[in-house]
């Protein structure tokens, strides 16, 4: 069973999903702060993890049960002001490193800017 990513807009509409990777323009998406805002998350989940899988009370609908408790709470939310500032930032890096598929990332980011209702300036 592969990990599945999403990314969604705010009315909970997948725009585009993947499939054991996060793809490099979705990343360009992120910045350091938010990774920061959402450590503290992650790490409370590995704990979590850990002590239920270290458990012999562990079965499939406690597994499911807590997959259930943390999915919502895993999600990566990015502000429409992050977007703005952070589609920037890879268009940026687009347009100096990505040669031919410099095209692909215009796209992405004008795509996601329309789907959100959002004017990202590239």
């Amino acid at each position: 069973m592969g990990n599945r990513s999403y990314l969604y807009n705010k009315e909970a509409q997948v725009l585009f999903e993947a499939n054991n990777s996060l793809p490099l323009f979705w990343l360009g998406l992120l910045n350091m702060e938010m990774l920061e805002r959402y450590q503290l998350v992650w790490e409370a989940h590995e704990r979590a993890l850990k002590i239920l899988s270290e458990s012999e009370e562990m079965t499939e609908e406690t597994l499911h049960d807590f997959w259930q408790e943390w999915t919502d709470k895993l999600d990566f939310i990015v502000t429409q002001e992050e977007f703005l500032e952070n589609s920037q930032q890879l268009a940026a890096f687009s347009q100096q490193t990505l040669g031919n598929i410099d095209g692909l990332t215009t796209d992405f980011i004008a795509f996601l800017g329309r789907s959100c209702r959002l004017k990202p300036i590239i």
